[in-house]
């Protein structure tokens, strides 16, 4: 549950990332000094694996009981 718990967040914050710079690109072009978002590697990162741009691939191991 964790790294679903992990990987759903950094797609939800991807998202959020996405339309921070979407909703700028519009204030920008009627407001020339409309300030951009802050740069988040991270969050780009990811947005570009909902867009369908990077492939993830996320492994998840049970710990075995002896």
């Amino acid at each position: 549950m964790g790294v679903e718990y992990v990987i759903r967040d950094a797609f939800t914050r991807a998202k959020a990332y996405q339309k921070a710079w979407q909703d700028y690109d519009k204030k920008k072009a009627t407001n020339a000094d409309a300030l951009p978002p802050k740069r988040d590697l991270n969050s780009s990162r990811w947005s570009r694996c909902s867009k369908g741009k990077r492939l993830v691939h996320a492994h998840s191991y049970a710990p075995t009981r002896s």
